[in-house]
């Protein structure tokens, strides 16, 4: 028995000795990499449709409470309301305001508002574009806070701040806190700088743990089939490729996962108004008098 001990002693000594000298080892090459060619970063970039119109989508993708419903199994993340869901109320708001101020088009009564519509199926879900790309930090360095007023041709709206708090834990492991700092604001048509045509929510990071760099962005924009979304997060663990590549690889299953996910919260709010709409004829129906009993009962 005291030489099993002894020897399981050992074992344990030299798996020890033996993460250490690879941990140090790896920071060692982590520190030498950052050197010679700069921050390395793992960017994701997702594109997919969404069949509703940009308004509504923006607030579906918005929605902070989302989050957990659209990631994949392995990963989970906690809405914790320290202040009783203020924050989360205030970006609420803040959301709705700008998606109201998204411009519409040009023929607002002629502009389609339903899938059958816009002359595309529904129930048939829409091919999510996967790309990533590995960056470095002097080609991706950005100049600062935004600032307070963002000018969108002759559009300006408040940037507001919003700060929420998370507790994260990803295959099973301990969780742990996250904070990220929030940004809402309007895109422009970067061709013609007119009426603003889409919105940006951005979560970042608020401190510097567990990665040095993560910037989740969601951007919406209108588009002939209802609304397009590019997903982008940009991360960075210690600044070298091969963490970052692992990290890429799981990021892009999380963008996978959550186009899949807002697709079908959409599908649903689609095929529940669609129905809203035909109950609402019917019953329209039914008052015009008893010739038209048979067309209600046929509707429903």
């Amino acid at each position: 028995a005291a030489s099993k001990s002894q020897n399981l002693r050992a074992a344990c000594s030299k798996a020890l000795l033996g993460g250490a000298v690879g941990g140090t080892t790896f920071l060692g090459y982590a520190v030498a990499y950052r050197q010679v060619y700069g921050r390395h970063q793992m960017q994701v970039r997702a594109e997919f449709a969404l069949p509703l119109d940009v308004e509504k989508s923006f607030l579906l993708v918005a929605d902070p409470l989302l989050l957990n419903a659209t990631t994949p199994w392995w990963f989970d993340i906690r809405l914790l309301d320290h202040d009783g869901g203020v924050a989360r109320r205030n970006l609420t708001a803040n959301v709705a305001e700008v998606s109201g101020s998204i411009g519409t088009p040009t023929c607002t009564a002629a502009a389609p508002r339903t899938g059958a519509e816009r002359g595309i199926s529904i129930r048939t879900q829409p091919e999510c574009t996967i790309s990533r790309a590995e960056l470095h930090e002097e080609l991706t360095r950005r100049s600062g806070t935004p600032p307070a007023i963002e000018t969108t041709g002759n559009v300006k709206f408040p940037k507001r701040h919003h700060y929420l708090h998370y507790r994260i834990s990803c295959f099973w492991l301990p969780s742990f806190p996250w904070t990220s700092e929030l940004c809402v604001g309007l895109l422009s048509d970067k061709s013609t700088q007119a009426e603003p045509f889409g919105a940006s929510l951005s979560y970042r990071q608020y401190r510097s743990f567990p990665y040095h760099v993560f910037e989740h962005s969601h951007e919406v924009f209108r588009s002939s089939t209802g609304a397009k979304v590019v997903d982008t997060i940009t991360a960075d663990l210690l600044g070298e490729p091969l963490l970052n590549r692992v990290c890429g690889f799981l990021l892009e299953q999380l963008l996978r996962s959550r186009a899949n996910g807002l697709w079908h919260r959409a599908l649903e709010q689609e095929v529940s108004g669609q129905v809203a709409q035909e109950q609402m004829s019917c019953e329209s129906n039914k008052v015009g008098g008893s010739g038209t009993i048979g067309r209600w009962w046929w509707c429903w």
